[in-house]
């Protein structure tokens, strides 16, 4: 038998795992908050409506594209902000 650092894809997930993946999820979350352009993952389009829904982000009204609304990109609002600033577990419960 071979011993291998890499976790088995098939195997059980373990608590790291999962911890890992969330915070992976958390913070592509907080990238697309803040608009960051080479964010490594978008979040599912799930989340991107939930931002949406809450009016943590809104198409940006400044946008003057020929079809703003379906061009305009989402811009984050002053809700977001403060939605950002609060301590880790608290936005968390949002979702």
């Amino acid at each position: 038998a071979s011993s291998s650092s890499t976790p088995d894809p098939t195997g059980p997930v373990t608590p790291e795992d999962l911890e890992r993946y969330t915070q992976t999820v958390w913070d592509s979350v907080l990238h697309f908050l803040v608009g960051t352009e080479h964010a490594t993952m978008e979040p599912p389009p799930a989340v991107v409506h939930f931002l949406l829904q809450t009016n943590l982000m809104q198409t940006d009204p400044e946008y003057t594209g020929h079809n703003a609304q379906q061009e305009a990109p989402l811009v984050i609002t002053e809700k977001g902000y403060d939605f950002l600033i609060r301590d880790n577990q608290q936005p968390v419960w949002h979702f």
